[in-house]
């Protein structure tokens, strides 16, 4: 707030309290009288009052300009003086730039540095307060009635800040139905999962049986074609990189065709399941005509239908399905061979063999980027 005066409210005082008890952190000009005390509503407790520096060179002693108030409410300093801005000119009636002085070019520059913190670290009152204080030039770290803690050093407030530590989001996986003969949909639920300071970024559904990566959203179905007991577990990542994880147990008794894909794996879906377009055709060729599925990382690998489900280019990895789409349409794919010939030729990708039995070492990861 570039504005003051000398007379106590106790309406702004209690306005102030508020916005600040609401991590609103809240800056005014000290006043231009040139004595002490500080106007208000830079003299309110809550309030950071900030007066104005003389010019100076870079890392010289910061000095009080004669017009700005001083005295015991005073908390930072700021440039105030000769500083140029657009602005209304009254005597002029016109917008334009103007070169003034006074406290109300200062408080603004304070607020500023204020802003960057809460950009890099969030808004935590005192904390932001602290890191202005600590880092401000000019009193040896110590207060005084004239310089308050001192001049704003921006860079070094931003560099002491550490901001509010990231709580961790919580993971929620939910799934219905839990049990029922093969062939089993179930539907998948992470909706619930939150993060109390920020927001989820990812979602990552995994058979820990086999390490099968079978969902990568908050919601979707999967079927489990073979009998057993799988433990699918959801970890959750919050925009500042923490991660949770929760798990839902799915059990599958025997019934019905068991119409599983290469090599009896029950997380491969059969021809019916994906769609009637160049990328189908392509995975069904992939999973179903060929021992192949699609690997991540080494080690997880995806079912044919949540490949399928990402095989778009506004999804994670699309460059990757669309460069083998590209093999669907090729004029020498054929068989087995020349998929793999053809994803040789137009991607950095590599097709593994299905893993059978436990052992699936030695198989090689999905390589990114394609150069069609």
């Amino acid at each position: 707030m570039s504005l003051g005066g000398p007379d106590y409210d106790s309406a702004t005082e209690s306005a102030i309290a508020n916005a600040v008890s609401n991590e609103v952190i809240v800056f005014a000009a000290a006043g231009n009288d040139g004595w002490s005390p500080v106007e208000y509503p830079a003299a309110y407790a809550d309030c950071i009052a900030v007066g104005a520096t003389n010019p100076h060179n870079p890392g010289a002693q910061p000095t009080r300009a004669d017009f700005s108030d001083y005295g015991s409410a005073l908390d930072l300093m700021a440039p105030g003086v000769q500083i140029t801005q657009e602005t209304f000119d009254p005597n002029y009636g016109t917008v334009d730039y103007y070169t003034y002085d006074g406290t109300s070019c200062s408080s603004p520059h304070a607020a500023a540095v204020a802003a960057m913190l809460i950009a890099k670290g969030g808004a935590n009152v005192a904390a932001v307060r602290d890191a202005m204080q600590k880092t401000a030039r000019g009193t040896n770290h110590k207060w005084t009635q004239t310089l308050g803690w001192g001049e704003i050093d921006a860079f070094a407030a931003v560099q002491a800040y550490g901001g509010a530590p990231n709580q961790p989001p919580q993971a929620v996986a939910k799934a219905s139905p839990t049990h029922g003969a093969a062939p089993l949909t179930v539907q998948f639920d992470g909706s619930a999962s939150s993060d109390p300071d920020g927001s989820i970024v990812s979602y990552v559904w995994t058979v820990t049986q086999t390490g099968e990566v079978i969902g990568t959203s908050a919601k979707f179905s999967h079927t489990f074609t073979k009998a057993g007991t799988n433990t699918v577990s959801l970890a959750v990542k919050d925009n500042d990189g923490a991660t949770a994880s929760d798990s839902v147990t799915i059990s599958v008794s025997s019934g019905g065709d068991d119409d599983a894909g290469p090599g009896d794996d029950d997380s491969s879906a059969s021809d019916d399941d994906l769609g009637d377009d160049a990328c189908g055709h392509m995975l069904e060729k992939i999973y179903n005509s060929c021992d192949f599925v699609i690997m991540q990382n080494g080690s997880a690998f995806y079912s044919a239908q949540t490949a399928y489900d990402m095989c778009r280019a506004d999804q994670p990895n699309g460059d990757v399905w669309a460069c083998m789409e590209g093999c669907e349409t090729h004029p020498q794919v054929h068989t087995c061979s020349d998929y793999q010939a053809c994803v040789a030729a137009k991607c950095s990708v590599t097709l593994a063999q299905n893993p059978s039995g436990d052992d699936d070492s030695g198989h090689d990861s999905v390589g990114y980027g394609c150069s069609m």
